[in-house]
């Protein structure tokens, strides 16, 4: 949604008023977006999110920084097809400062719905001293 909102309706939400079209295209454009992104992220993201599980990280930087490296494995990923679509009204810049923020969103969300409470599964840390 971050991306459809950022791009296709540029930051203008009064277009959703004005033509009923407009929801379904992007709704539409979010579907595609959203499984172009999925399937070159995918792997990286798992990766990140057991680490930080295991490790017990909670940090808010983490997991921005998680979304960060998804977002640029997206878009060095020789496949995606998003940066060399025709006919797109946007520049290359455009387009790299719109997936990399959407990356760093992505990270934001996941830690507010479950990375801050990484780790609590696996109990308390005990330390020698303690036992």
């Amino acid at each position: 949604m971050f991306v459809t909102f950022a791009l296709f309706l540029g930051g203008d939400i009064s277009w959703l008023r004005d033509d009923p079209a407009v929801i379904i295209a992007s709704i539409t454009f979010t579907t595609g977006i959203w499984f172009v992104s999925a399937q070159s992220v995918f792997a990286p993201f798992i990766g990140i999110s057991v680490i930080a599980e295991l490790s017990r990280l909670k940090s808010l930087i983490i997991y921005l920084l998680g979304g960060g490296v998804c977002a640029l494995v997206f878009l060095l990923f020789p496949h995606n097809g998003v940066l060399v679509e025709p006919g797109l009204p946007y520049s290359n810049r455009e387009l790299w400062l719109t997936i990399l923020s959407a990356g760093f969103f992505a990270g934001f969300v996941h830690w507010a719905l479950a990375g801050h409470r990484a780790g609590i599964w696996l109990g308390s840390v005990r330390t020698e001293n303690q036992a």
